[in-house]
């Protein structure tokens, strides 16, 4: 498990984000068409078909055999999409 956060080191990276920003979970639905875009002179990832974005809500943060898991349940994905692209 080398190179993965622990418990405090996520606590170190979001001390350094305002403290009353939302927090979103991200995750590539489809990683063959997942690309870095530039929007309004920005890079962008994350408002795209290709990502899907759902909010950190209460609940959604659990310890399973000591490790901590956050999930989020996808509300859009195609299966016949992602075997299309790869």
């Amino acid at each position: 498990m080398d190179g993965i956060m622990t418990t405090s080191d996520l606590i170190e990276a979001l001390r350094e984000l305002p403290p009353d920003a939302p927090v979103m979970v991200a995750v590539v639905k489809y990683p063959e068409e997942f690309a870095v875009r530039i929007r309004e002179g920005e890079a962008n990832w994350a408002d795209h078909t290709d990502v899907e974005c759902q909010p950190l809500e209460a609940g959604e943060i659990t310890m399973i055999n000591g490790v901590v898991h956050i999930a989020v349940e996808l509300t859009d994905y195609d299966a016949q999409r992602h075997f299309a692209g790869g």
